[in-house]
């Protein structure tokens, strides 16, 4: 059975201790809504107000042995937190980013975890630009942008539930699906759907820093008017932190 998971909105990707994790900041405009075969089985989402830390994980005890974790053609143009002309790199090499994976200003944190499966972005964007708030310095990010995070993988038939998603705060599953030989598209929407966009990139910064000089981005489309912090335009847009951020 195969199963295509699709991610966008607000969410950072990373691979670390054989694990893809993904991080979707919630807040008001932003929910983490789940769907699957035109189901919303969370009509809320799967945020929880005032919960500043949710632990999700997908599960399956049917892993297909033809799974391994990998990256997609397209991962690269994931946007990445840790490029060098974001945060720059340390001595040995990795990213000056940082995790603090706190949440401020009634927003929350969704950790979703999954053991294997393909990575790769999808929906690209060619006109993405960045922009240091530091300096007020503006640049093309000088190649394609995903909108989209594709995690895709196969499981075997088993008499029990094939896929779960569990809170492990509670050891409850939240939802299960059975094996269908059709297949599983599934996906976590977090974006901001609201009318006009908050300078989502930002919000990224509860979560993630620069130690040497607490620098932040803003990201979006050219063109759209007032650069500021309450830009009418943010980031809604998946990014990614490869390699995983400093302990």
């Amino acid at each position: 059975m195969a199963v295509n998971i699709t991610f966008s909105g607000d969410v950072i990707i990373y691979f670390k201790d054989a694990i893809w994790n993904f991080i979707m900041v919630t807040d008001r405009d932003h929910v983490a809504q789940m769907s699957y075969s035109s189901l919303q089985p969370f009509p809320n989402g799967l945020r929880t107000p005032g919960q500043k830390f949710r632990k999700l994980s997908l599960h399956s005890k049917f892993l297909s042995a033809t799974n391994s974790v990998s990256k997609g053609p397209q991962y690269d143009n994931i946007l990445n937190m840790s490029a060098s002309y974001l945060h720059g790199v340390d001595a040995g090499g990795k990213s000056n980013i940082s995790v603090g994976q706190a949440s401020g200003q009634e927003r929350e944190i969704i950790h979703l975890t999954f053991e294997t499966g393909q990575v790769d972005g999808d929906s690209l964007l060619s006109d993405y630009w960045i922009e240091d708030l530091s300096t007020g310095k503006m640049a093309n990010v000088g190649k394609p942008t995903a909108q989209q995070v594709k995690l895709t993988f196969t499981i075997d038939k088993g008499r029990d539930a094939v896929l779960t998603l569990d809170d492990e705060g509670s050891s409850t599953t939240l939802q299960s699906w059975i094996y269908d030989p059709a297949g599983l598209q599934l996906t976590f929407d977090n974006g901001c759907h609201a009318t006009g966009n908050r300078a989502d990139f930002l919000h990224f910064y509860d979560w993630l820093y620069d130690p040497r000089d607490g620098r932040m981005f803003l990201a979006g489309k050219p063109g759209t008017g007032a650069m500021a912090v309450e830009s009418l335009q943010g980031n809604c847009d998946p990014m990614m932190i490869d390699p995983p951020p400093l302990p």
